[in-house]
């Protein structure tokens, strides 16, 4: 049987195997500039074999958010830490693909000021802010006029290069 030894997809040529140019990556925390609509992607600069999931951050986002709810019922710290590190594919670089229909830099900027646990200005990655190596993730964009085409364009690029054997462990 032949090992599958697809190297990781990352952020470059994800964006390239959709058909768009990378503007980026900047560090984590930086201004991305563009002012029009489009796709971003928040990876690390390698792989980690192990989730780095920050055990105090996940307890204040437990404690913040009593509404909180994992399968029907409020985690405990311990339960929500492991389900987070759960889905983490070991072999992959990529953390996270978004997009929006307004400014890329300015979805960007309200992802990087939503305090853990806040709806507002941007709730969608609030797990990719219990990393402990949020520091060392690169954020790049691709301006385009059809950001939720090619969102999902991203997505299914990103799963297709997946080996079956990292798939295969997500049950």
């Amino acid at each position: 049987m032949a090992t599958d030894t697809r190297a990781p997809l990352g952020a470059t040529a994800l964006f390239r195997a959709v058909g768009l140019m990378a503007d980026g990556p900047v560090s984590w925390g930086n201004p991305v500039r563009s002012g029009r609509p489009g796709v971003y992607v928040v990876e690390l600069p390698a792989p980690l074999a192990a989730a780095p999931i920050e055990v105090i951050r996940v307890g204040k986002w437990v404690e913040r958010v009593p509404s909180l709810r994992l399968d029907g019922h409020r985690p405990t710290t311990k339960e929500l830490a492991a389900r987070l590190s759960s889905f983490r594919l070991p072999d992959q670089t990529v953390l996270y693909v978004g997009m929006t229909t307004l400014s890329i830099g300015g979805r960007v900027a309200a992802f990087y000021r939503t305090a853990l646990g806040d709806r507002r200005p941007h709730a969608g990655g609030h797990w990719l802010k219990t990393l402990g190596v949020l520091e060392r993730a690169k954020v790049g964009g691709a301006e385009t006029d059809a950001p939720e085409e090619y969102e999902d364009a991203l997505l299914t690029a990103f799963a297709d290069a997946v080996p079956e054997a990292t798939r295969a462990r997500l049950g």
